[in-house]
């Protein structure tokens, strides 16, 4: 044995056990875990005011060069009331940041497919008032954001009931259900994201990827919605690519509004308002 050898054995030995068994399990763990793992500890909620906070997720954080993120923005209906401009039947199209400008919104996001006309896709209740029907076929319209007693609700197409309801918006595909991830076909393709999620504790999570690249995958997304910090227990995506658009006002974390846009106005807007503003 040579003396290099035998002086480097040695100094193995004199290394406590633990220092070298731990990075050899955290090699064996899964990439998504120790990523999951590490965007736990790196996102945290920044308090806007009462009922509402703002955060920034990151995706594939090991990965500097492609890593990209998700601006979040949380809210109680306690604090926080939740509804629609609608272009109307002819298909007029709207601006996120010009309805929210307009309306004194704190925030507002695409929310509906649409066709070639500029007509929603799907269901559509606005004020309780049911302007189109649910979408029954195809694989992406599977889910429905509602309104039911002042309560937020994310459920399948198949099983929603518009009885009693005051709002509600037909997108898809459903990303979360009871705090589980749902299976879809094809989760790989990088595109500009938007949607909505439902907390354990009935708050509302809007979400949208600032940049068309690197964007974000359906599978990206719903790892993010799955991280326990977030306590997601339902979750939509709503369309996405040129349609995604996400209007922040300025308050005390941001300096000046936001608004992100892939460049297409959309025939529906859903917009976050303090509740008693003038």
């Amino acid at each position: 044995m040579s003396a290099f050898l035998s002086r480097t054995i040695k100094n193995l030995q004199l290394i406590p056990f633990g220092v070298l068994v731990l990075p050899l399990l955290l090699g064996l763990l899964p990439a998504d875990s120790r990523a999951q793992n590490k965007s736990e500890q790196q996102f945290s909620w920044q308090k806007v005011s009462e009922g509402y906070s703002f955060g920034r997720y990151r995706l594939n954080p090991q990965n500097e060069l492609l890593s990209a993120e998700v601006l979040l923005l949380k809210f109680s209906l306690e604090q926080f009331s939740l509804s629609l401009s609608y272009g109307n039947e002819k298909g007029t199209l709207l601006d996120a940041k010009r309805v929210g400008a307009s309306e004194k919104a704190v925030a507002a996001i695409n929310a509906h497919f649409f066709d070639t006309k500029h007509h929603p896709l799907g269901v559509l209740i606005q004020n309780g008032k049911k302007l189109t029907k649910v979408h029954r076929g195809g694989r992406l319209l599977t889910g429905v954001f509602y309104l039911k007693s002042g309560e937020p609700h994310i459920k399948s197409r198949n099983t929603f009931s518009s009885e009693d309801v005051s709002l509600a918006i037909q997108a898809g595909p459903r990303m979360i259900s009871q705090g589980r991830k749902i299976p879809f076909t094809d989760g790989s393709k990088s595109s500009r994201r938007s949607g909505i999620a439902v907390t354990r504790s009935k708050e509302v999570i809007l979400y949208a990827t600032p940049l068309r690249f690197p964007g974000a995958s359906f599978t990206q997304i719903q790892s993010m919605l799955s991280d326990p910090v977030l306590e997601v227990s339902d979750a939509l995506n709503f369309d996405g690519g040129s349609s995604s658009q996400l209007f922040i006002r300025k308050n005390d974390v941001l300096s000046d509004d936001l608004f992100v846009t892939g460049g297409q106005r959309v025939p529906v807007v859903l917009v976050v308002k303090k509740r008693n503003q003038n």
